[in-house]
């Protein structure tokens, strides 16, 4: 999954939830949570 956020990390953070919903049929916390966690990990 965090692979697959590098691929939209130039996407909003709601931006990158709504594609793990669509395209990969996540549901909203765990999408969510993936994006909060991808982000974090990252410097700003």
């Amino acid at each position: 999954w965090l692979a697959l956020l590098d691929t939209v990390q130039d996407r909003k953070h709601m931006e990158q939830v709504a594609f793990l919903k669509a395209e990969h049929k996540l549901g909203h916390g765990h999408a969510n949570a993936l994006v909060a966690y991808h982000k974090a990990g990252k410097p700003a």
